[in-house]
Order: structure tokens, then C-alpha cells, then sequence
């Protein structure tokens, strides 16, 4: 009976996703992906075994990147995403992959027919993604699979009664990789699986970050603070002192940027400011502002290298971006916003090097706080005991894949 409630209730959302498409750009652009025909490297090794890794988005997609390079030489790697923001960014990176497309829509058939497709030798979930048809499918054709990186609260969905019939699925994985000690006595209670604590594995990616950062702040001669991911809201809090705080340097990345966002920004802003953009190639040879807008993706990331505090945003609204790829510089970290998903996050508050705010009075305060006290002369030792608990995960999911 469950599975049918489960089979109604995904033909109901799936026909709200194709109606809400017809006015929607997110809602459509997960349509018309599944459209798409698969993207193949020509050059394929038959003589390679398949690895299938399943990203939902493109968070997923940058944590699963360790796993792509320290397994390509051996596998075959195929690529799976949910949503655009994955897709569209994978698509241009084609040495991270041998085949690339969307995730059908979750139901017999249609996942039959992907995975006879990729013929995988093993599947790993990068973090979430539990759709039964899938995993049915995987099970019924002796495919092992994985998920690394998973976060799961006393509310998870496998935790309710009505969905003991995917959670059966989900125990049936080879291996369960979790981000932390609440994940973990959770999955012990749920699963009878093997199920280990490896960390936040997204430090593995950060400290690839800095091992390949293609540039940075450096030319900012004075205070830099960059405000990462921020949305409307954060912004709010941030203009009083980015217009008065004259001797400092502000680097803002909006979460959206779209044009009609960035001139919104601008406008707000006023005339002291340049485009990221339009500086990329040269902010070391010339004169710039004390204000930076980034309308580019995918440069945030190492833009935090030239950081002396900074500002993660998305708590006060959508959900906090990842506080990460900013810590593993061994900077000041800012928040603000609900941190109960966020247990990252509340491991740098308890350590002194992180502070939430919820004012703009509160963000001087701290400001002043991180610029007295600004070497946290134990912030590296801290990371990288972080990422050698994370190395872990990739000792065992070498136990599981070369056997």
C-alpha cells in the first residue's frame, strides 16, 4: 500500500512540475533536461569497470569530486544529477566524467532502462537522494551502492513508519558514510547496515580548493571582508557598515546572479564598486575598487583565500550556504540564521572561530572582535584534524570498491 501512495504521490508532483513549467525557469529546466539525450565521451575504456555517482545538485556535485579523480583512473565514471544547477555546471568539466545526464523521473521502467544503460559495477549517492524505484532496480540487479557524505535529524524522513518501506531499500546500501555523531547513533537505530562517522566530507574538496586556487584578494592591500552567497536579506544587515566602514575592503557574492539581481545590488551600493566579472583577468595590474560584486559562478570558492572575516549567508532565509570552503582558509566565519542543520557550523562557534549575528550592531562587535584577535592560532590545527577524519571515508569506500 505504501508504494502506491508513493507511486501516486510522485505521478501528482511530477504533473505539478510539468504545469508549474509552463511559467517556471527552474521547474522547466527540470523538464526539459530529462529530455536530453545522454552526453557520451567518445573515448570510453571497455576494459574499465562502470562507477555510477548520483549528485542531486551542484553542492553534491563538488563533494563527489575527491571520489571522481582518486577512482578515474580506474573506473568509468557516470555521472546522474536532479536538478539544473548540477548539470549545467558538470557539462563543461568533461574530464570529470565518461557519461553525463539527468535523473529519469523515479518509476520501474524508466530506471530499468538508465541502469541497463550504465551497466554500473557500483553506485554511490553523494549525500541524499532516496528514490525507491531506483534502489529496487539496483537490488534486483545485485548493484551495490553507497551513500557518502549523508546528514540525517531525529525527523528524517526514513525515520517515519509510512516509509519503512524505502528506509528497507536504503538499508540495503553496501555502506552508509556519515557527516556526524547525531547522523550516526540515528543510522545505528534505523539501518543494520554498516554505518560509519567520517566528518564533513565537503573538507576534502575545500582542501583541494586551496591546493589548485587559480587566484586571490591579494591585491586588496588592506581589511578584506567577503560576503559569501548572500541573499536579500543578509545584504540588509551589511549596507550600514559597507558604507560606513571606509578603510574596509567588501567582496559580495549574491547566491542570485541574475542581471536584475546584480543591478539591484549595485544600486544599492552606489558608484564605488566593480564587477567581478569584468576584473577577473587582471585585479592584480590595476587600480580597484574597495567594493567587488561577483556575477560569475564558481570563483567564490577561491575568492575566500583573500579574506581577513568572512560572512556566509542563506540563514536568514533559504537555508546557510556552506561555511566550508570558507574555513579551510582558517578564517573568521560569520552567520546568522537558524544552525540547527548545521552542526559544521556550531563545531566552529564552539571553537571560537565562528559567530552568529543578528543585527548590524552585533557585526561590528564582531568585526572588532576577529580584527584584535585575528591569527586563532589554532583554527589550522583544527582543520586539519577535520580532514583526517575524512580520509577515513575514502580508506573504507577503497574496502568496498576494490574488492
Amino acid at each position: 500500500m505504501n508504494t502506491l501512495l508513493y507511486s501516486v504521490g510522485l505521478s501528482v508532483y511530477y504533473g505539478l512540475v510539468r504545469i508549474a513549467s509552463l511559467f517556471n525557469k527552474r521547474a522547466k529546466a527540470l523538464i526539459d533536461g530529462r529530455k536530453l539525450d545522454s552526453v557520451q565521451n567518445p573515448k570510453v575504456d571497455q576494459s574499465l569497470p562502470n562507477m555510477w555517482i548520483h549528485c542531486a545538485s551542484h553542492g553534491e556535485y563538488e563533494t563527489a569530486k575527491p571520489l571522481i579523480k582518486r577512482y578515474q583512473s580506474t573506473h568509468q565514471i557516470h555521472l546522474t544529477f536532479y536538478s539544473p544547477s548540477g548539470y549545467q555546471v558538470a557539462i563543461n568539466e568533461q574530464e570529470f566524467w565518461r557519461s553525463i545526464r539527468y535523473l529519469p523521473f523515479d518509476g520501474h521502467r524508466q530506471m530499468t532502462k538508465l541502469v541497463e544503460e550504465i551497466n554500473p559495477n557500483v553506485v554511490i549517492f553523494i549525500q541524499y537522494e532516496y528514490w525507491y524505484y531506483l534502489l529496487q532496480t539496483l537490488v534486483d540487479k545485485n548493484v551495490p551502492y553507497i551513500y557518502y557524505g549523508v546528514k540525517l535529524s531525529s525527523n528524517h524522513i526514513l525515520s517515519k513508519r509510512y516509509m519503512k518501506f524505502l528506509k528497507d531499500k536504503v538499508n540495503q546500501s553496501r555502506l552508509i558514510l556519515v557527516r556526524d555523531d547525531d547522523s550516526l547513533k540515528l543510522s545505528k537505530k534505523l539501518f543494520n547496515t554498516s554505518v560509519y562517522n567520517v566528518g564533513d566530507v565537503r573538507w576534502l574538496q575545500a582542501k583541494a580548493n586551496i591546493q589548485t586556487n587559480p587566484f586571490d584578494l591579494d591585491h586588496l592591500e588592506t581589511h578584506t571582508i567577503v560576503l559569501g552567497s548572500v541573499w536579500k536579506e543578509d545584504l540588509s544587515l551589511w549596507l550600514p557598515i559597507i558604507h560606513q566602514r571606509l578603510d574596509l575592503n567588501f567582496v559580495i557574492a549574491p547566491h542570485n546572479i541574475s542581471p536584475q539581481n546584480i543591478q539591484a545590488i549595485q544600486n544599492s551600493i552606489g558608484t564605488d564598486h566593480q564587477l567581478y566579472s569584468q576584473k577577473k583577468n587582471n585585479l592584480t595590474t590595476q587600480t580597484q575598487s574597495r567594493i567587488i560584486i561577483v556575477d560569475t559562478i564558481g570563483d567564490l570558492k577561491y575568492l575566500y583565500k583573500g579574506a581577513t572575516i568572512v560572512y556566509i549567508g542563506g540563514g536568514l532565509g533559504d537555508g546557510l550556504h556552506n561555511c566550508i570552503e570558507a574555513a579551510v582558509y582558517a578564517v573568521p566565519v560569520i552567520v546568522s540564521g537558524d544552525l540547527d542543520n548545521n552542526p559544521e557550523v556550531k563545531k566552529l562557534i564552539d571553537n571560537g572561530y565562528s559567530t552568529r549575528i543578528n543585527s548590524s550592531e552585533e557585526i561590528t562587535e564582531t568585526i572588532s572582535k576577529y580584527m584584535t584577535n585575528a591569527q586563532l592560532e589554532s583554527y589550522e590545527s583544527y582543520i586539519a584534524a577535520e580532514i583526517a577524519q575524512c580520509q577515513k571515508a575514502l580508506s573504507l569506500l577503497d574496502s568496498e570498491i576494490y574488492v
